[in-house]
């Protein structure tokens, strides 16, 4: 019994020692990680966190989706250059990403993973529809379009946004819309 639990614990420590290396270890560089403990910025250390900035959004599925990672990297560098302060890059992140994209959000990707999407909910939804390529580049466009114009990286705004455009580019919506319209039309040239 002694020998059979000795082995057991053998074949655990052996087997612990040589999985741990295979996890990654994953270092959180904050701006401060970026200073060289001087306490300023050199040009080449905002390079090489503009860089950091980079390899995390592409690192990230969402943002490299809905935004050009080397644009938010540029933006991301010249914002360091503009503050007189040193914020934390979380801050400068959020603000790129939520509020400010400086023209960095990425359409055509937005718009082929919206048509992605739609050609799947097409195929589910929609099958016996022959209009689904047509409805498909309507959606895709229109989620482009309006993220491009409120740049929110958030799950429910994305989300709303695809909603909204499948109910916008259906056909049956878009007759209501024209007939709606022309009522308005008619009652404004009275």
């Amino acid at each position: 019994m002694n020998k059979l639990l000795f082995l057991l614990a053998f074949i655990l420590i052996a087997v612990a020692a040589t999985a741990g290396p295979a996890f990654a270890y994953y270092e959180v560089k904050n701006s401060y990680y970026f200073m060289k403990d001087d306490g300023e910025f050199s040009d080449d250390e905002k390079d090489q966190e503009a860089m950091y900035v980079y390899e995390q959004c592409q690192g990230n599925a969402l943002r490299a989706i809905y935004f050009d990672c080397a644009c938010i990297a540029g933006a991301f560098r010249q914002i360091r250059d503009e503050d007189e302060f040193i914020r934390p890059q979380e801050t400068i992140l959020q603000t790129l990403f939520d509020d400010d994209s400086r023209g960095c959000v990425n359409e055509e990707r937005i718009a082929g993973q919206a048509y992605l999407n739609c050609s799947e909910y097409a195929a589910a939804m929609r099958h016996r529809r022959k209009d689904n390529e047509e409805f498909c580049e309507c959606v895709a466009n229109d989620v482009a379009r309006k993220f491009s114009d409120d740049p929110r990286l958030r799950s429910l705004h994305i989300q709303n946004l695809q909603t909204n455009a499948y109910s916008q580019c259906n056909p049956a919506t878009r007759e209501a819309l024209r007939i709606i319209e022309e009522r308005n039309a008619k009652a404004r040239a009275k």
